[in-house]
């Protein structure tokens, strides 16, 4: 099986760059950063105008509608709540969802760190990863967002915009590199 890191694509020029409306952000260690009630948080651009992508990054993981079916599918439970992105000048509004993977201890012995605690190289255990399609490896400090080969190819099937898929190194259980970036 082979895995993907989801990146935001920097080439994509003038993003939209959404800032929480409401107060449904807090900045709790150990949460996904939403309350526990409430609707839809609604979003407003800081810009005027921007491209709208189908994966935003920030302030939180955010899927676009176009792909939430396609998660729905492959990762049950992994969308967490609907987020509507607006710019009233445009009037234009988008839905998005803030996605919540679950945290997996699928690092592989081979990983590598740089001293400040940072990941220089990953591999995943493709024992530990098991048939997950979408998930966070465990004990890093970076908010690395993990797809497997399916998903991405569904991603990439859609035509979507806004985000790169960068391969990752499997091993085996035994220490055995599988496949190769």
């Amino acid at each position: 099986m082979e895995y993907f890191v989801l990146e935001r694509d920097d080439r994509v020029i003038d993003v939209i760059t959404p800032v929480w409306e409401q107060a449904v952000w807090n900045k709790q260690p150990g949460k996904d950063g939403l309350d526990q009630g409430g609707n839809a948080g609604m979003l407003h651009l800081r810009s005027g105008k921007g491209e709208y992508p189908d994966y935003l990054d920030s302030p939180v993981p955010l899927l676009s509608n176009r792909l939430k079916y396609l998660v729905d599918m492959a990762a049950p439970g992994v969308l967490k709540r609907p987020v509507v992105i607006g710019n009233p000048e445009l009037l234009r509004q988008e839905l998005y969802w803030v996605i919540s993977p679950p945290v997996l201890d699928v690092l592989g012995e081979k990983t590598e760190f740089n001293k400040d605690g940072t990941i220089s190289r990953i591999f995943i255990d493709k024992e530990k990863a098991g048939r997950h399609t979408l998930f966070r490896p465990k004990g890093i400090r970076e908010p690395i967002i993990i797809v497997n080969l399916a998903l991405a190819e569904a991603f990439l099937r859609r035509e979507s915009i806004g985000f790169c898929l960068k391969s990752v190194e499997v091993e085996e259980r035994k220490g055995e590199l599988v496949e190769n970036a």
